[in-house]
């Protein structure tokens, strides 16, 4: 199920009593992933608004940022998982400008 409101900066995700929030959204240097459980490790894929595979990073409760300062503007999709298991998949917002 995904939380929302058209006011709010994170989405969040959550799954299997989990909650997941992806800050910020719209962002333009990095974003973030919130309530990552102790001992979870997370793969974040990203593709660009056309599907082509942008990057990819590991993520845990101690390295929970990634880098996206060297994108263009743009709509990017995540897509997160839990081992082999894809717990969500989200729109990221790149907006350099002010």
């Amino acid at each position: 199920m995904m939380l929302y409101s058209p006011r709010t900066l994170s989405v969040t995700v959550e799954k299997d009593h989990s909650l997941l929030s992806i800050f910020p959204n719209p962002t333009n240097k990095q974003i973030g992933i919130r309530n990552i459980e102790y001992g979870q490790k997370l793969l974040i894929t990203i593709y660009n608004f056309t599907g082509i595979f942008i990057l990819q990073k590991d993520l845990d409760i101690n390295h929970n940022y990634i880098d996206i300062s060297s994108l263009p503007d743009g709509i990017y999709y995540l897509n997160i998982f839990n081992g082999s298991e894809k717990i969500g998949s989200e729109k990221l917002q790149i907006s350099k400008q002010p």
